[in-house]
């Protein structure tokens, strides 16, 4: 029997057009995260174009920092190559995350996202 896809994340555009790097430290508002409430997982697809290959690093958000700070080690995720999209998944642990575009080289970025725990059976 066929697998069932109707529990497969939705994905969203989170950000569009991206046509800068972000630089660290990021200056930016909560309100600009992804609240991941209670979800474990966060899938992240990276869309670059225009030559573009950009390096996304995860951010969360700190209270005590008021404002979004660096993992250690840092959780940063490298295009394969120009033009080149790629996904990965992200242990959210309820946190509030934001994927900054450290670099990007030419042309811009498109970053979708969906919050799901992969822990059942879609059968």
């Amino acid at each position: 029997m066929a697998k069932s896809l109707n529990r497969a994340p939705q994905m969203t555009l989170w950000k569009e057009g991206l046509a800068a790097a972000e630089t660290l430290p990021l200056s930016r508002p909560q309100t600009a995260g992804i609240n991941c409430g209670n979800y474990n997982k966060i899938l992240v697809n990276v869309i670059p174009t225009g030559g573009a290959n950009p390096t996304v690093t995860m951010l969360v958000w700190s209270d005590k920092a008021n404002a979004f700070i660096q993992l250690i080690p840092a959780s940063t995720f490298a295009g394969p190559g120009a033009d080149t999209p790629f996904s990965f998944v992200f242990e959210a642990q309820g946190r509030i995350l934001y994927p900054a575009v450290t670099t990007l080289g030419a042309g811009a970025v498109a970053i979708e996202a969906a919050l799901h725990d992969i822990d059942h059976d879609l059968g």
